[in-house]
């Protein structure tokens, strides 16, 4: 049995009044007096001397025996010897490997694996983890300094992905994972006995997320009959990081899904250097057929998980019929020409424009836009008879139907 090793900080419990020696590999130390009344205990870095820390497989501690007594002192000779057996520190044979584990990979794999969940959480997977093989990881955040004596270490205990938040794992951390502490227990009428054995070396891991998808900001207006395909971009990665989505699974609103079609410069394999990107476009065939909705915003699943339901909200409604101007036709004063008198008040920020066409315009909706000619009032409009002078108040800036009125020019109103 071994007692008095705290075997996780590397602390023997040696304290003011103790002496102690140690040997490794036949050679003994001198005997070292404890003569500090704060020392409760004596790190084994200290006691061997010899550069070893047991932090790092360069650094393990060998097997030793460390002695302790109380030593000699005026009043009383020195005391009984404890010795202290302690086997070679067990060093981590395998890696850390970024992704899951092999579909194969059993308790004789020594890797420990960690993979993204994007960057909401890390997971590791110790495929060689179990109750009878602890292990421990710990996370030291961007700018501290690992301590082992301040470090807080969670125990691993089981094959299977531990998750780690990414509020706890931020990016740049470094994660460290090592075999836990093995206490020593005596023999039983039905249990072996186990073996002391201190934590292991640990082998690290710098947190570093993969890039999530951005979806570009937009809130659509789709007006059914009038509206075109709805397009957006989204942004994959950023220089320097690989994707973690390159694909998106299903888009909804709601809980229909809707029909989609991607463009993307995505390849295999993937370059950290290129900024990778998917342009979605929604086709207005199928919102045509869509029951109207205020809003609401699309989900946007990707392959492996990621969701956003934030970034695009989609309106979609019946057009709205462009309500009449009143104008009036008469001969224009010139050979071949007519003339259109506006009665109605064009209200502000819109203006008047007009067309010449040979058929009637007509079941125009405020979502149409018009970019006809400057209309002046009572001027002179080239004409022939039988065709159709429009015109139209529309908005000054987005060119969109207010009011229009279509007015039939026969014989009666050109002058000859």
């Amino acid at each position: 049995m071994v007692v008095g090793i705290d075997g996780e900080d590397f602390m023997a419990d040696i304290r003011y009044g103790k002496e102690y020696r140690v040997t490794v590999g036949g050679v003994t130390s001198n005997w070292v007096k404890v003569t500090d009344k704060s020392v409760r205990k004596v790190p084994l870095s200290v006691i061997l001397n010899d550069g070893s820390n047991g932090l790092t497989a360069d650094k393990s501690f060998p097997a030793m025996v460390i002695e302790i007594r109380d030593y000699a002192t005026a009043k009383a000779a020195s005391s009984k010897i404890t010795e202290i057996q302690l086997k070679a520190q067990r060093v981590l044979s395998g890696s850390i490997i970024k992704g899951i584990p092999p579909a194969e990979a059993d308790a004789s794999d020594p890797n420990i694996y960690v993979s993204y969940n994007g960057s909401a959480n890390i997971s590791i997977t110790i495929p060689s983890a179990s109750n009878d093989n602890p292990y421990q990881y710990c996370i030291v955040k961007p700018g501290d300094i690992f301590d082992i004596e301040r470090v807080a270490w969670s125990t691993i205990t089981r094959d299977s992905a531990v998750k780690v938040l990414a509020s706890r794992a931020v990016e740049g951390s470094t994660l460290y994972v090592r075999q836990k502490e093995i206490k020593s227990k005596q023999a039983t009428k039905t249990t072996p006995a186990v073996d002391y054995e201190l934590a292991s070396t640990y082998l690290t891991h710098t947190v570093e997320y993969p890039a999530v998808p951005v979806v570009e900001e937009k809130s659509f207006t789709f007006v059914k009959g009038i509206s075109d395909d709805l397009t957006f971009n989204i942004t994959l990665n950023t220089i320097g990081k690989l994707p973690y989505e390159v694909a998106i699974r299903t888009i909804k609103l709601g809980t229909r899904e809707l029909t989609f079609s991607t463009t993307t410069n995505v390849t295999d394999p993937l370059n950290p250097a290129v900024q990778y990107y998917i342009n979605v476009t929604l086709s207005k065939d199928f919102l045509n057929d869509l029951p109207n909705s205020y809003s609401r915003p699309l989900y946007i699943t990707f392959e492996n998980g990621t969701v956003n339901k934030t970034s695009i909200k989609l309106t979609i409604q019946n057009p709205t019929p462009a309500s009449s101007l009143t104008a009036t036709a008469s001969k224009g004063s010139t050979p071949g020409t007519t003339s259109i008198r506006v009665l109605t008040t064009v209200r502000a920020g819109n203006k008047l424009v007009y067309t010449r066409t040979g058929t009637k315009v007509e079941d125009l909706h405020t979502e149409n836009v018009i970019t006809g000619t400057d209309f002046v009032d009572k001027a002179d409009i080239p004409v022939s008879a039988g065709e159709y002078i429009t015109v139209y108040e529309v908005n000054a800036t987005t060119n969109k139907v207010v009011r229009y009125k279509s007015i039939h020019i026969t014989s009666l109103y050109i002058n000859p």
